[in-house]
């Protein structure tokens, strides 16, 4: 097993942080003409097999799905039939773990193979690389492992929460699939999702910061502008800022589908965004929108990791410039732009959708959908008070 913690160790930078983006991110990318969105990311790919052989899991386990999963399989963890060489009083937790893993590669799943790529890897981290029969999961070992996560790794309450819950995502699974006795080992560790401080900027901050002369500082002057067109787009995340294609602007109007829920959204082109598409023109790399992803060769995903970390570093440093209470990074932009929606009277519902959030849900049932001109209108509001 030192084999293991060789293979943990190798991607530690790459993945610790914040879970809802920036922490994942850190070095380089690829040239594929066409890239396969929905397969796992060179990085966790080699990670997740280097330990499968240490492990000697193979990628075998499983039947392959009869067709092409679609979004109620996600939903309903993809329920199509697999096979597992363990049973409930041999399998062991990251063999387990990596049987699923490579279920959700087979449907096309990838945040969710990734997502158990990294709990893997944290679990072992905690075992010293000793896989643990899941029968022996207790909840004062898994109260052990909360001990760990945050006091020996100096975890906040919400990342320790994020390994915790896919940890019991992966043991249910076990107690659904093998009949292994389910006893409860959760019951006594934090697994919600607490508030976390606030990371919004008011709009006189958001001015100044739009205002730095940074003609003659190339990188603080890109990281700005990433920033402001985050703002702009109502928040959109930095990845998917990167993959945007110079075919999804149609019209005056900015499609793109978000990432981390799959919703497919759109925002009307305004005069600011396009100043700052003129400043910053993407030569190598003209399929994409903006200059983030720009290198062949190099895996796209590591490419906008490095990126995301590149920004945030600079944005560090602007927040200094203009006297930022809080610390800048892109997803200030993010916070930011709901904030001042708010601020403004825009209506809880409007913003909700217009960011893509699903935790207006009940809110939208019983609203029915917000009119598009209703959300271009609050977005233009928000950037007529630059």
């Amino acid at each position: 097993m030192e084999k293991i913690n060789k293979d943990i160790s190798s991607v530690q930078k790459a993945e610790d942080g914040d879970m809802d983006g920036a922490g994942m991110d850190s070095p380089s990318p690829k040239n594929p003409p066409s890239v396969n969105k929905d397969a796992p990311s060179k990085e966790t790919e080699e990670t997740v097999s280097r330990i499968a052989i240490a492990l000697n899991v193979g990628k075998t386990h499983g039947r392959k799905p009869s067709r092409k999963p679609d979004e109620r399989d996600k939903v309903n963890d993809h329920e199509e039939e697999f096979t597992f060489s363990g049973d409930a009083d041999t399998a062991k937790f990251a063999e387990f773990g990596m049987d699923l893993y490579y279920h959700d590669i087979r449907a096309g799943i990838r945040r969710l193979s990734e997502i158990k790529a990294t709990t893997i890897r944290s679990f072992l981290q905690f075992t010293d690389g000793k896989d643990v029969l899941l029968k022996n999961i207790t909840s004062d070992f898994i109260g052990r492992y909360e001990a760990y996560l945050q006091k020996e790794r100096g975890l906040t309450k919400n990342t320790s929460s994020f390994y915790l819950r896919n940890t019991r995502a992966i043991y249910n699974q076990a107690v659904k699939h093998l009949g292994i006795k389910d006893a409860h080992p959760f019951s006594d560790v934090y697994t919600g999702v607490a508030k976390t401080v606030k990371r919004a900027v008011p709009i006189e901050t958001i001015k100044r910061i739009k205002s730095l002369d940074l003609s003659k500082e190339h990188g603080l002057c890109f990281a700005r502008d990433m920033f402001m067109l985050s703002f702009l787009f109502r928040g959109m995340s930095f990845v998917d800022m990167a993959f945007l294609k110079v075919t999804d602007l149609k019209n005056g109007i900015l499609f793109y589908k978000r990432k981390k829920t799959g919703q497919n959204l759109s925002i009307k082109w305004e005069q600011p965004m396009q100043r700052i598409l003129n400043r910053w023109p993407n030569d190598t790399r003209p399929e994409y929108l903006l200059p983030i992803i720009v290198k062949t060769g190099v895996d796209d995903v590591r490419q906008y990791r490095t990126e995301l970390f590149k920004v945030n570093k600079s944005l560090k440093t602007i927040g200094e410039m203009v006297g930022s209470e809080i610390p800048l990074t892109l997803y200030v932009a993010r916070h930011s732009w709901a904030t001042i929606a708010k601020d403004k009277g825009v209506p809880v519902h409007i913003i909700s959708e217009g960011m893509g959030h699903t935790s207006e849900s009940m809110t939208m049932v019983y609203l029915g959908s917000i009119g598009q001109g209703q959300i271009d209108k609050a977005n233009k509001r928000i950037i007529s008070l630059l």
